[in-house]
C-alpha cells in the first residue's frame, strides 16, 4: 500500500542514508541492498482521475494530464495550464503543475491526425525531518527539508477516421529524490496507446475505448554508491463513453446528459497490485459528479472516492475547478489517510 512505501521511504532515507556518512556511522551500513524510495512516482496526479478511482489508462477526456497514459494527451484540444494539490498524511504535500496543448489536421479522404504534447512539474513536500542513525536514535541534531519531484516532457500522435481512434504516446521524467545526506536522480519512461470506436445510436453518442500503459520504465536511482529501484506499473483497461444528443445551451451545443465508465488493472512492481473503477456524470457538460472504488488483490483492501467538477467555455476561453475526497481506512496504529485534493485548469483556443 502507498502509506508503507511513504514510511520506508522516509525511515530508509532518514536512517539509510545519514547512516552512510563516516562522521556519524561505520561500514556496516555503507551497502545496502536494493529497495525503491521513490515515493513521488508512487502518487497518481489528476483530480478528475482520482475522482474516478484513479481510472485513466483508455482516458480520451479533456483536459487530460498523461499521468496514467501518456496517448491520452493526443485528444488534447486546446491549451490548458492546469494546477492540482493534495494534501497527504504526515503532512506531506502533493503539488502538480501542467501545460499541455494539441493541434488537429485532416486530408479530402476521410483521415485525421493530432498531435498533442505537454510539459509537467510534480513535488512532494513534507515537514523538516529529524536525521537519525542506529547508533543515535533519538537523532544526531540534525534535520533536513525533503523536496523530491520529477519533471515531465510527454508527447502523443493520433490517427482517426470517422468514428475510429488509436493512439500512441511516450513520456520522459527526470526525478530527484533527497536524502539527508545526498542526492539521487534517475529517468523514468511512460508508453502507452489508447484505441477507441464511437458510433451513434438514436441520436446519442456511444464510444467504447481501450487503453494500454507501461510507466516508471527506466534505470536505478543511485545515491552515495547505493541504488533503488525504479517500480514501474503495468496498466490496462476499458472504457465506455455516453453522451445524448446535442442542444444549444447558454450559447453553446452541449449534451443535456453525459457519462464515463473506467475500469482499469494496475499490476506494481512494489507493492499490491489493484482493480480501480470509476463514473462521471455530467450534466450539461457544466456540473460532473464522480465516484471511484479501488480493490487492491493481495490484502482484500479497498479505497473510496467521491468528487465534482465544474467547468464552461466562455469563447475562446475554458475554465474548470475540480475537488475528490479519497477515504481509506486507518493504519493499524490509528493514522487517518483520508485526503483532498483539488484542481483548477484554465484553457484557451487559438
Amino acid at each position: 500500500m502507498l502509506v508503507r512505501r511513504i514510511l520506508i521511504a522516509s525511515l530508509g532515507a532518514a536512517v539509510v542514508m545519514t547512516a552512510a556518512s563516516p562522521s556519524l556511522a561505520a561500514e556496516p551500513f555503507a551497502k545496502v541492498g536494493t529497495t525503491s524510495m521513490l515515493a513521488v512516482l508512487d502518487f497518481p496526479v489528476g483530480v478528475r482521475n482520482m475522482g474516478m478511482g484513479g481510472t485513466g489508462v483508455a482516458d480520451m477526456s479533456q483536459p487530460a494530464n498523461g499521468y496514467f497514459n501518456p496517448a491520452s494527451l493526443a485528444w488534447t484540444d486546446a491549451t490548458y495550464v492546469s494546477y492540482g494539490h493534495e494534501d497527504l498524511f504526515f503532512d506531506i504535500e502533493m503539488n502538480d503543475a501542467r501545460l499541455t496543448s494539441g493541434y488537429r489536421w485532416g486530408d479530402s479522404s476521410g483521415n485525421a491526425w493530432r498531435l498533442g504534447g505537454g510539459f509537467g512539474y510534480t513535488a512532494m513536500t513534507m515537514e523538516p525531518v529529524v536525521v537519525r542513525t542506529v547508533f543515535l536514535p533519538e537523532g544526531t541534531g540534525e534535520s533536513y527539508e525533503p523536496d523530491d519531484y520529477y519533471v515531465t516532457t510527454a508527447l502523443a500522435g493520433a490517427w482517426e477516421r470517422g468514428g475510429e481512434s488509436i493512439a500512441v504516446g511516450v513520456a520522459a521524467k527526470y526525478v530527484r529524490i533527497e536524502f539527508a545526506s545526498d542526492e539521487g536522480t534517475a529517468w523514468a519512461f511512460d508508453y502507452g496507446f489508447v484505441a477507441a470506436k464511437g458510433f451513434i445510436a438514436g441520436g446519442s453518442m456511444l464510444r467504447p475505448r481501450v487503453g494500454f500503459s507501461m510507466t516508471n520504465i527506466g534505470e536505478e536511482l543511485e545515491y552515495d554508491d547505493r541504488f533503488s529501484d525504479i517500480a514501474g506499473e503495468t496498466r490496462m483497461g476499458l472504457g465506455f463513453d455516453f453522451a445524448s444528443p446535442a442542444k444549444r445551451t447558454w450559447g453553446r451545443n452541449v449534451a443535456a446528459v453525459s457519462g464515463a465508465f473506467d475500469a482499469d488493472h494496475v499490476d506494481r512492481d512494489v507493492g499490491d497490485s489493484y482493480w480501480a473503477f470509476g463514473w462521471e456524470v455530467s450534466a450539461l457538460q457544466f456540473i460532473q459528479m464522480r465516484a471511484g472504488y479501488q480493490w487492491f488483490d493481495r490484502d482484500n483492501y479497498s479505497v473510496v472516492s467521491l468528487g465534482y467538477g465544474m467547468g464552461w467555455e466562455f469563447g475562446r476561453m475554458i475554465l474548470r475547478a475540480d475537488y475528490t475526497h479519497v477515504s481509506e481506512p486507518p493504519t493499524f496504529f490509528g493514522v487517518d489517510r483520508d485526503r483532498d485534493l483539488f484542481g483548477a485548469t484554465v484553457g484557451a483556443r487559438f
